[in-house]
Formats: C-alpha cells, structure tokens, sequence
C-alpha cells in the first residue's frame, strides 16, 4: 500500500527502519482469510500512526482512532455480542418467520 504522506521518513515500527513511499508487510500464513484478518489490523495500526503524526504535528481533532491490536480482538467480540443484546437483534439476521 502506498505509506501515508505524514509517515514516509519516520521509524517503521516493525522494520525499525524509516517508512518509505510504499508499505510492505508480510503476513506469515498461508491461510486466506487469516491474511484477510491480519491485513485489516495492519491497515488499521497504519491509519492509527498516521494520526498519532497528524496529532503531533499540531493539528487538533484527530484524536485516537481504535486498537486493533490482535490483542484487543478478545474486547470486540464481548463488546459486539454484548451490543447485539442490547439491540436485541436476532442471531440469525434475515431469517423470516413465516406463518
């Protein structure tokens, strides 16, 4: 993917070499929707530094996006099953009940 603009020159967390103008990042799975899984959450740690720059370099109101650390995984699941209680949405989303 092409490495935000307020990134390019700065530490790459995980190479601890400087980002260039392109962001590659290997997956280590041979698993397609693991690959799927761990692209989103690096896309997402990669729009998380991208902000983090943006707020240090003085603009406002950019505030933290979300962990999306494989870590924080476990969190969403309860916050998401315990959101579709609240709502009280079915487990089965377009199922019909026919008389």
């Amino acid at each position: 993917m092409l490495t935000p603009p307020v990134l390019v020159g700065t530490k790459n967390p995980w190479t601890e070499k400087p980002f260039g103008k392109e962001t590659k990042l290997g997956l280590d799975t041979r698993s397609h929707a693991e690959a799927l899984r761990i692209r989103d959450v690096r896309v997402g740690q990669i729009r998380q530094l991208e902000a983090d720059a943006i707020a240090a370099s003085g603009r406002v109101g950019i505030g933290r996006i979300m962990d999306l650390s494989p870590e924080a995984e476990e969190d969403w699941r309860k916050m998401r099953r315990s959101g579709n209680e609240c709502v009280g949405r079915p487990a089965s989303i377009g199922a019909a009940v026919v008389p």
